[in-house]
């Protein structure tokens, strides 16, 4: 292979390496897509003239085909292994198979599901758990690998809207099979942040689609995020009903169903640990019961000097915030000294905390929380070298090495690309690739921008999420949004933390969460 490639899975063209040979017009990318998908058979000049113009050509439309593939074939000439061939029925165009990306990804698919087959006769004689294990991992990989070659919807600069709406429908659903094959191995893998971000974008695109939304409910189910497993389904039955006139189907119901059991067994798990009376909900402690908790971490405070701090609670550690940074809605707040506590102290008029203060005689101990709340990695993650390397790159420049000039301000970088392509598996990787270089923390927030259920985190939940990472205590945050930011801000002033924030919808999503510190790094 001379490195030359035919893309059919994004905007279709003739590339070789990182340089664009052709077509520039696009008349003459539909001719060369028909001849692509055709596989070396003849295509005939009447299938070329509707691939082209549609149901309703001008006159001169099979003029003007010939004149497309004469220009074609000039494209073609210099590539060795391309040849486009005249017959009396039409045109054929043979490329190796590996040159050709759509034939790349039905590879690469095929080879993922035919890995179990493989590995059950493997596992004939040897341990068929570790036989199947691996080949749940290999077809994962295989399948990641197939959805990365894809570079936004098929046949995405063709003229006129024929191409696109049928053959270009039909490659579409390849890909959303395959999104939903991975999200599966996923799930069974137990990595459930991964199934949910793939699926995410799928079924915002496509939210009737009843075995998308099942995975995806499955996933925030097992991934703690229950809430958002039922306002999904919420969301799926009224566009059901709204749209269709019919209730979703079993498997819908059936998870429905789970989630509220799961609500329920963990709430009574939590009224029987903290000793509810089971009336109202409420406990012994102080404070607003459904407000944010702290953190499962020990108190203390964010600065280095040692000031007095508050007595524990008498209902012991905080459990472990929910999925993703967000907490669950009715533990109980952890005292918090130090620096911080001053900036978060409420103003005076508000209610004073119930618990007394404690004596400056007392023995004080200080600890600083260092957030660490990325996503698990991909066990075996491929490819991608070149995007890893030039995340790389920035980080080095960004951070003033070899000689640069030093950061005044945060350092932002921005990954996009359409759902599915595995942004989120890549920067979740380099993050981990690269935590050594913030010993300060790192942060994850998903911002839900393109969420199935239109609930896109708000200004006020990000913040809040992320004050609960440095175990600030709802009893220590400010009533306002504005003073909730410049709390967050001093908290990670001049320390060197990674904050990574995934499906951001848009720019002003991001700018109130940027921090002044130049020593943060953005992704």
């Amino acid at each position: 292979m001379d490195g030359t490639e035919f893309r059919l899975l994004g905007p279709v063209g003739i590339w070789q390496g990182e340089r664009l040979l052709g077509p520039t017009a696009a008349q003459q990318r539909s001719v060369l897509a028909m001849l692509l998908m055709a596989s070396g058979r003849v295509v005939s000049v009447d299938r070329l003239v509707l691939a082209v113009w549609g149901e309703d050509p001008p006159g001169s439309a099979r003029n003007a085909v010939q004149v497309q593939i004469s220009k074609l074939r000039r494209i073609l000439s210099a590539l060795p292994g391309a040849e486009l061939t005249t017959s009396a029925k039409g045109y054929s165009l043979t490329a190796a198979r590996e040159q050709v990306d759509l034939h790349r990804f039905r590879d690469l698919v095929r080879a993922a599901r035919e890995a179990p087959k493989d590995s059950g006769a493997a596992g004939a004689t040897g341990s068929a758990a570790g036989f199947a294990e691996s080949a749940e991992d290999r077809a994962g990989e295989l399948l990641r690998a197939a959805l990365q070659l894809w570079r936004g919807p098929a046949l995405a600069d063709v003229a006129g809207g024929w191409l696109p709406d049928t053959l270009g429908a039909g490659l579409e659903e390849e890909r959303r099979t395959a999104v939903e094959e991975l999200a599966a191995i996923d799930l069974r893998s137990g990595r459930h942040h991964e199934a949910a971000t793939e699926l995410s974008a799928l079924v915002a695109e496509h939210p009737l689609r009843e075995r998308s939304v099942a995975l995806l409910m499955e996933a925030l189910r097992r991934g703690g995020r229950r809430a958002d497993a039922l306002a999904l389904f919420r969301s799926t039955r009224r566009r059901y009903v709204e749209e269709l006139g019919i209730e979703p189907g079993d498997e819908l119901q059936r998870l429905h169903r789970e989630a509220l059991e799961d609500s329920r067994d963990s709430r009574d798990s939590r009224d029987s640990r903290d000793g509810r009376d089971g009336r109202d909900g409420r406990d012994g402690r102080s404070g607003d019961p459904s407000g944010p908790p702290g953190s499962s971490g020990p108190p203390g405070s964010y600065g280095s000097a040692p000031v007095p701090a508050a007595p524990p609670s008498d209902a012991g550690p905080a459990p472990a915030p929910a999925a993703e940074g967000v907490p669950a809605a009715d533990e109980a707040p952890e005292p918090v000294a130090g620096p911080a506590a001053e900036l978060a102290s409420p103003p005076a008029s508000a209610d004073p905390p119930t618990a007394p203060p404690a004596s400056a005689a007392e023995p004080i101990s200080v600890v600083t929380a260092v957030p660490q709340q990325l996503p698990s990695d991909v066990a075996h993650f491929t490819g991608r070298e070149r995007e890893l390397a030039g995340l790389d790159a920035l980080l080095r420049a960004g951070s003033g090495e070899g000689g640069g000039r030093a950061p005044t301000a945060a350092l932002i970088t921005v990954i996009a690309g359409s759902g599915g392509l595995g942004k989120t598996t890549l920067a979740v990787h380099w993050a981990h690739r690269v935590r050594d270089r913030f010993p300060d923390g790192q942060l994850y927030l998903n911002l839900r921008g393109f969420g199935p259920t239109d609930s896109a985190m708000t200004v006020a939940e990000a913040v809040r999420g992320l004050l609960d990472a440095f175990q600030v205590p709802a009893h220590r945050i400010p009533a306002t949004v504005e003073a909730q930011t410049a709390l967050y801000r001093s908290l990670v002033a001049d320390r060197r933390m990674l904050i990574l924030l995934d499906n951001a919808r848009d720019a002003e999503q991001v700018r109130p969460l940027l921090p002044g510190s130049p020593a943060v790094w953005w992704c």
